[in-house]
């Protein structure tokens, strides 16, 4: 197994440092590197760990550890129902947590992320008020990790086969980054699924120039410099042990995984069709967001016929660092949905 470094690719820039060797692997590299090991110039065990290590034990959360072992999977271990499994149309295994009562809602993660890594933080806060289902997108988590071309929409087709296997027809959805072009395919395709949208930090696709945005990351000394394109700088300074504990979260991802994750994204592109999503949309986007700028979040509110934005401080990780407020305008939000639908 290869092991990682100190620069983390989970911010679209740098993947990874390899070995000892000093080797940056950036997002344009990543598909040249998938044809190599496909060609058998690497084996399939080359996993880039997505986190970092400290001297703490775990946060708590979504489950209970050791602290001598804390570094093993283990955060989802209190969940009776934690291994329950739907299958995609193609056979892949689509791994999904349930938990609470009350309205459904989906919770579907970004880029390389997985069900612990995204939702650490909400699942047990939101349970406490709606049924929540959370699921491990094809190539992270306990999910299959096919080594064959994804998109958003056949990633939408994977979240609907989990919300039919969890026994509902339709939920309020929550998709951050990536996860937000797959509800926007859901809500296209889909639409009697979908009772609203929170789509959170994304897009609707397509190259776009830059737009100003949040200007290049501001320098982050130590450990923590690596997040610099996930938070607002200025909440590393002011709240490091907070990104310590969502960093000790993150998950492992083999190479093609992080690859066919990317080519989902950039072939995404839906910007001339989100007239035709009629569902209510919360949108919920980090002023500070150097991934994606506020503009793009803009754009969507003005092509979305039922939409509200709500810009706050921080960056393209706003759901954890403005967590409060975002956990008050989701549980409104799907409140005022569920009061108009009876």
């Amino acid at each position: 197994m290869v092991r990682v470094g100190e620069d983390v690719g989970f911010t679209g820039q740098v993947i990874r440092r390899l070995g000892k060797a000093g080797q940056h692997v950036l997002e344009e590299q990543l598909e040249p590197l998938l044809g190599h090991r496909q060609a058998g110039g690497q084996r399939d065990d080359l996993v880039f760990d997505l986190g970092i290590e400290t001297a703490k034990g775990p946060p708590g959360g979504l489950g209970d550890c050791t602290t001598a072992d804390w570094r093993r999977t283990c955060h989802l271990e209190h969940h009776a129902n934690a291994r329950m499994t739907a299958t995609a149309s193609d056979g892949t295994r689509l791994h999904y947590i349930v938990e609470g009562t009350g309205p459904p809602l989906v919770l579907v993660g970004g880029k390389t992320s997985d069900i612990d890594g995204a939702w650490w933080r909400y699942i047990p806060a939101l349970a406490e008020r709606l049924k929540v289902i959370a699921l491990d997108n094809r190539g992270a988590g306990a999910s299959g990790k096919p080594d064959t071309p994804y998109t958003t929409q056949l990633m939408a087709e994977d979240a609907l086969a989990v919300l039919r296997d969890a026994r509902e027809t339709s939920a309020h959805w929550f998709g951050l980054s990536m996860g937000g072009m797959i509800l926007q395919q859901l809500a296209l395709y889909y639409p009697d699924a979908v009772r609203s949208l929170i789509l959170g930090a994304t897009h609707c696709g397509g190259e776009h120039p830059p737009t100003g945005g949040a200007g290049a990351a501001p320098a982050v000394e130590g450990p923590l410099r690596r997040f610099a394109n996930l938070y607002d700088a200025r909440f590393i300074a002011e709240h490091p042990d907070w990104v310590e504990e969502d960093a000790r979260h993150f998950g492992k991802m083999p190479l093609h995984a992080i690859v066919r994750q990317d080519q989902a994204v950039k072939g995404h592109n839906l910007c001339d069709r989100l007239g035709e999503i009629r569902q209510p949309v919360l949108i919920v986007h980090g002023r500070a967001d150097r991934m994606v700028p506020v503009a793009r979040a803009e754009e969507l509110q003005r092509a979305l016929p039922s939409a509200r934005l709500q810009i706050l401080e921080g960056g393209h990780q706003v759901h954890s660092e403005q967590f409060p407020t975002v956990l008050r305008l989701i549980l409104d939000f799907v409140d005022e949905v569920e009061r108009s639908r009876a």
